[in-house]
């Protein structure tokens, strides 16, 4: 349930900062705006990194106990758990583009 809850949050977080980042036309923020959207950024990473180490971390126990039982299924099961560090990567370069537009 705190999974989709946070993944949710993190993509309303992410859009919504971007969506606003790129209606200012590079003026530059002073004050409690520019705070906002250094808070916006940061969220949006965070969450997205917390939602790729939850992920991660479920992933990963299985993709162990597989190896186990099945080894030449390695390479199927590293690129799931790419796809799992991928969310991660997402999201911090996701927040590298939002702090440049800001």
């Amino acid at each position: 349930m705190f999974r989709k809850v946070f993944s949710v949050l993190g993509a309303m977080l992410a859009t919504g900062g971007y969506l606003y980042a790129s209606e200012t036309t590079g003026a530059s923020l002073n004050g409690i705006g520019a705070a906002g959207d250094m808070i916006g950024v940061g969220l949006s990473v965070g969450l997205a990194c917390l939602g790729a180490g939850i992920a991660l971390s479920n992933i990963g126990s299985a993709v162990v106990g597989a190896i186990s039982e099945k080894p030449e299924l390695l390479g199927r099961l590293l690129i799931i758990l790419g796809l799992g560090e991928a969310l991660a990567i997402y999201g911090m370069v996701f927040g590298i583009l939002l702090w440049i537009k800001i």
